[in-house]
């Protein structure tokens, strides 16, 4: 296989390289609820004025010679911009719970009276 840029999700929720041939048949079978500009959505909550969102990305953030980042979590709104990248699903799906929970947290301490 020639080497890319490019990875796919497989079933078993690992991302594996792709040649062109194989991202292009991948991303078209993407449902059209799940794409986003970055990839495959994989979960999306609001806590507030702030979007918690979380995506496979079509390219790889990392550096040479190790595991590819293709796992994204950010929070967006309300004056807050997080972003976190991980090389496995099963971390980007507990950074974003643990994401989720600290936004909880923060909306809680705001809505909370002041003593």
């Amino acid at each position: 296989m020639a080497r890319s840029n490019l990875y796919v999700l497989a079933e078993s929720g690992h991302p594996e390289p792709a040649t062109l041939d194989a991202f292009n048949s991948w991303e078209d079978s993407i449902p059209d609820e799940q794409k986003c500009a970055l990839g495959k959505r994989l979960a999306v909550d609001h806590v507030g004025g702030v979007t918690v969102v979380s995506v496979f990305i079509l390219t790889a953030i990392g550096w040479h010679n190790r595991k590819p980042q293709v796992f994204l979590t950010q929070a967006v709104g309300d004056g807050v911009w997080t972003e976190r990248r991980y090389t496995s699903l099963r971390a980007c799906l507990n950074g974003h719970r643990d994401e989720l929970r600290e936004q909880r947290k923060l909306q809680s301490n705001i809505l909370s009276p002041l003593i």
